[in-house]
């Protein structure tokens, strides 16, 4: 499905309605980072920012144990951050720059980039203020990625547009920043 898995120096968005498995993946992909380069990994640890509470320890133990893994070493190097509200969110993706070269991480997963901006920033009235603080963090998360040679993964729900006429009316939650 991915074509080998991700690029690292790149952001990739996976995007979905909800419950479809997009955080499955990447606890998945967490897991899979902290393998060996020859074994497919990027040898190093994974960094969440969980702005929905969706980060589950079980089923990493779970993915864990059906690769063959220790379990508890594999969430040892699994460092989770939860994120309140966007104004914290961008507070931990402003630290990543610090955390990321101290820790060895390898894989930064944003599960949902828009969670919190689309709870905040309701009306058409607060759309540009919301883009704008978009329009700075997503850019500061490819930057991350390009510096330090890490692959970034953010998750986004996607709403139904009713007027789209032809095609998929999905989109991502929150349009196009």
């Amino acid at each position: 499905m991915l074509a080998g898995g991700i690029e690292t120096q790149a952001v990739t968005e996976f995007i979905g309605e909800y419950g479809v498995g997009k955080t499955q993946l990447c606890l998945k992909l967490c897991v899979m980072a902290q393998l060996p380069k020859e074994e497919g990994g990027l040898g190093g640890k994974a960094l969440f920012i969980d702005t929905e509470g969706t980060f589950s320890a079980d089923r990493v133990y779970g993915i864990a144990s059906a690769m063959g893994l220790d379990p508890q070493q594999v969430l040892n190097n699994i460092i989770v951050a939860r994120a309140y509200n966007s104004d914290h969110q961008c507070f931990l993706i402003d630290s990543l720059f610090k955390v990321v070269p101290e820790e060895n991480v390898k894989l930064v997963v944003v599960d949902s980039m828009i969670s919190h901006f689309r709870g905040e920033y309701v009306g058409r009235e607060n759309l540009a203020e919301c883009q704008q603080k978009l329009n700075q963090y997503l850019p500061k998360l490819l930057r991350l990625a390009e510096i330090y040679n890490v692959a970034v993964v953010v998750t986004n729900q996607v709403q139904a547009n009713p007027a789209h006429g032809f095609g998929d009316p999905n989109r991502p939650a929150g349009g196009i920043y």
